[in-house]
């Protein structure tokens, strides 16, 4: 017989898909603060770039210019939700893994 564990979630990872204004389809994985049902109905009503700002605090495979991996900071995260072509896909894969599906291909 199958079985489901259960355990406290706090924080995961989400693959994100944007299309860049050029049209180039680009990824990254980001990391973000699990809400429980109570908390997402409350918070989801923020506008995209407060909520990402509260609850979007990682990510791997973001890379400048130069190929080098960009690190996550708080000022950087800001400088990205400065362009809807990015805060919106990462908005949307917040939602889809919060709810327990996968992006679609």
């Amino acid at each position: 017989m199958a079985s489901f564990k259960f355990a406290k979630i706090t924080t995961f990872r989400a693959p994100v898909t944007l299309i860049t204004p050029g049209g180039e389809e680009q990824e990254f994985t980001a990391e973000f603060v699990y809400l429980d049902d109570k908390a997402w109905l409350e918070k989801q009503q923020l506008p995209t770039v407060d909520f990402l700002r509260a609850f979007w605090t990682g990510w791997r495979g973001i890379v400048g210019e130069d190929g080098a991996e960009i690190a996550y900071s708080d000022t950087m995260r800001d400088a990205l939700l400065d362009h809807n072509y990015i805060a919106q896909p990462v908005v949307t894969a917040y939602s889809t893994a919060r709810a327990g599906r996968r992006a679609k291909n």
